[in-house]
């Protein structure tokens, strides 16, 4: 949850609202991921492991962070983009030197 909160700071950061929902509601699918899969785990796994060990692992494993990861991708490719390509990774003034 707190990944999602965290989410949903930094898509309210970019200037481009679009961008900050769609990554918010892509990391909420995510976490639904990972609720489903956690109650499986929880309250069903005991009872038929076999069955749903492996459904739970690729429902939190695969899908949940798989959308996580999208949703993070979504918001720094618009914080790039609305900084400017070339204001990350040039040392910690954020810009190039010109010597």
């Amino acid at each position: 949850m707190s990944l999602v909160a965290f989410f949903a700071w930094w898509g309210a950061w970019i200037p481009s609202t679009r961008w900050g929902i769609v990554a918010c509601v892509v990391a909420i699918l995510g976490l639904v991921c990972d609720f489903l899969a956690e109650s499986l785990f929880i309250g069903w796994l005991p009872a038929r492991i076999e069955t749903l060990a492996s459904l739970g692992s690729l429902l939190t494993g695969g899908a949940a962070n798989g959308l996580y990861t999208i949703a993070g991708i979504i918001l720094t490719l618009s914080t790039l983009h609305s900084a400017g390509c070339c204001a990350f990774g040039h040392g910690p003034s954020g810009r190039a030197e010109s010597r």
